[in-house]
């Protein structure tokens, strides 16, 4: 048996009305990244952000939902308090939407770095 690993980034509705139907009809689940950018949640967020329902109807279904930063920022350019500040910023806004502390991370435009590879593990990532 062969293993996929599926993940989205950013919280765009289309992640819930498009990709997770697909996804279920073949029996897959997949992880969903996501930052401050929840419709309903901050009131600038652009339509096209997944709502607060949506994430919680997609964890109902198994989908992991993971950390991708507040702020969108390129962590290699992050002092490693910037990072621990983006990253808390998440975990604290999935549970208080009652979701699980995220235990994934998903690096901002890919831009990875060792420094914070680091924090990501003090964070139990």
């Amino acid at each position: 048996m062969k293993t996929v690993i599926l993940t989205f980034d950013d919280g765009l509705e289309n992640q819930y009305s498009v990709a997770a139907p697909i996804l279920r009809q073949y029996g897959f689940k997949a992880t969903l990244y996501v930052g401050q950018w929840i419709a309903g949640v901050y009131p600038d967020a652009p339509e096209h952000c997944i709502s607060k329902k949506q994430l919680l109807e997609l964890h109902e279904q198994g989908f992991e939902i993971g950390n991708h930063t507040m702020g969108h920022p390129s962590v290699h350019r992050c002092t490693d308090a910037q990072l621990h500040e983006e990253l808390e910023g998440v975990e604290n806004l999935l549970t208080e939407l009652g979701l699980p502390r995220p235990v994934t991370f998903a690096y901002p435009g890919g831009a990875f770095s060792d420094a914070a590879q680091q924090v990501l593990r003090e964070r139990g990532y």
